[in-house]
């Protein structure tokens, strides 16, 4: 169990953080195989930095093109307070807005099943960008 109490999982030889990024794999593959989305990456990390110096890292879950649109996505289950500050970095610093996909799930006899995804329904959203001030006439 990770520090979120999600299960990793391993499909195609590959280790995901939960079992939700694992289904969003599978989907996402089948979407490549398909024609409908192209040059599928994994696990692509980005530097953020401020005025030259490095903050840190943010690691999307998967980049891909769409429609020769670069996407880059990351599977949430919760929006933590570093996740939220790197949103925003990733914005200021490389001007990428990230698609947050999360599982929707149910729950038969205990268990718990993804039954879908939706995207971007968190309220999460950018900080407008400040005014520059002038002077006023006179």
């Amino acid at each position: 169990m990770s520090k979120y109490k999600n299960g990793k999982v391993v499909i195609d030889g590959i280790k995901f953080d939960s079992g939700a990024e694992g289904e969003r794999y599978k989907i996402l593959k089948a979407k490549e195989k398909a024609g409908l989305i192209k040059n599928l990456e994994l696990q692509k990390t980005y530097p953020l930095l401020v005025n030259g110096l490095k903050i840190c890292d943010y690691r999307a879950d998967f980049v891909y093109e769409v429609g020769g649109k670069t996407v880059v996505e990351d599977v949430k289950g919760q929006l933590h307070d570093v996740f939220k500050l790197k949103y925003k970095l990733m914005y200021a610093c490389h001007g990428i807005i990230l698609l947050i996909t999360k599982a929707l799930y149910r729950t038969m006899n205990k268990v718990k099943y993804i039954v879908g995804f939706e995207q971007n329904s968190d309220g999460l959203v950018l900080p407008k960008t400040p005014k520059a001030k002038g002077k006023k006439g006179k």
